[in-house]
């Protein structure tokens, strides 16, 4: 019996690391969204337009990489524990302009 409940009290712990890591994730994704946001609004503060686009390049790539080690995070536990409630869709964003590597633009014209 105690051996029952040990192992149920681990499995919690393990469900609940690993929610842990994909919220984790899942924020570092948040941020790099933020900055390509800013970048894309126009306020990169004194970085040139070039820096601004390489600084947007950078974190696109850096997103698409959180991204996939979130679906791949979410996959992996889920085939491990039933009881991880997190979506691989909750992982990805939307972003309109993934793949515009021009400068920012002014959106009130």
């Amino acid at each position: 019996m105690m051996l029952i409940r040990r192992l149920e009290e681990e499995q919690s712990i393990l469900v609940k690391e690993m929610s842990q890591h994909i919220m984790s994730l899942r924020k570092e994704i948040k941020g790099a969204e933020k900055l390509k946001e800013n970048i894309r609004m126009g306020y990169f503060g004194d970085m040139s337009e070039d820096a601004a686009a390489g600084l947007k390049s950078v974190l696109m790539r850096r997103s698409s990489a959180l991204e996939s080690l979130c679906q791949q995070a979410v996959s992996m536990y889920s085939a491990i524990v039933d009881d991880l409630q997190i979506q691989d869709t909750e992982c990805r964003t939307d972003t309109d302009d993934e793949y515009d590597l021009s400068g920012p633009e002014s959106e009130e014209d």
